[in-house]
Formats: structure tokens, sequence, C-alpha cells
């Protein structure tokens, strides 16, 4: 399983760093990505990663930063339905006009966030 966590934070890394390289790109595919039914599938994915990574956490050498990581995760997907689609919809719609700056700060971050996933997998 914690082949299932660094996996993940490939992926994360991943994404992250195309927010870095070309945010245009990635705002045009983010754009195209929400919808209600694809925000309800990200939902479900997000609880069953953290669920995920919450039963793997006492296997791993960093058990309370990936339980920390799952409840994120969690929370994270929990809150998809709590805001409304509308609500998502808006807020992914402002963030995606911020300058592109601000799409690469925000990409950077993740990219550490994704880092640290991984990390918490080896």
């Amino acid at each position: 399983m914690s082949l299932f966590v660094i996996a993940v934070g490939v992926f994360i890394t991943v994404m992250a760093g195309l927010f870095v390289v070309m945010p245009a790109r990635m705002r045009a595919f983010m754009r195209g990505f929400i919808s209600s039914r694809q925000l309800h599938l990200a939902a479900m994915i997000r609880i069953i990663i953290g669920m995920i990574f919450i039963l793997q956490a006492p296997d791993s050498d960093q058990p309370t930063l990936l339980m920390l990581l799952g409840l994120l995760f969690m929370l994270a997907g929990v809150m998809i339905p709590v805001l409304g689609v509308k609500r998502v919809h808006w807020l992914s719609s402002w963030w995606l006009e911020k300058p592109e700056s601000v799409l690469r700060g925000w990409g950077v971050l993740a990219f550490v966030f994704g880092s640290i996933v991984i990390w918490t997998g080896l």
C-alpha cells in the first residue's frame, strides 16, 4: 500500500510541475475538468485516498503524518458536496482567473506537498 501512497504523491508532483511549467495549458485543462459529475467523482476519489492513507498509517515510518494527510484528503473530499457544486465552480473559476505567477506559486506549493506525500510512502 505504500506504493499507492507514492503513486498519489507522484501524481500530485507531476500535476503541480505542469502548473509551474505551463500554467495557461493547465488553466484550460482545469476549466474543462470542472463539471458536477467530475466534481463528485473527485470528491469520492479524495475520500477513498484519505481512507487508504489512514489504513496504511500504522504500517508507515511516518504514521502521524500519513494519518494527517489521510484526514486532509478526506476533508477535501467532504468539502465538495458540503460547499455545493455552484460554490465549488465559483471558487474554481475565481482561482483560475488569477495571474500565471499566482498559479505557478501554488504549483510550487503543491509540488512540495506531493513531495511530502512521496516521502511518507518511502
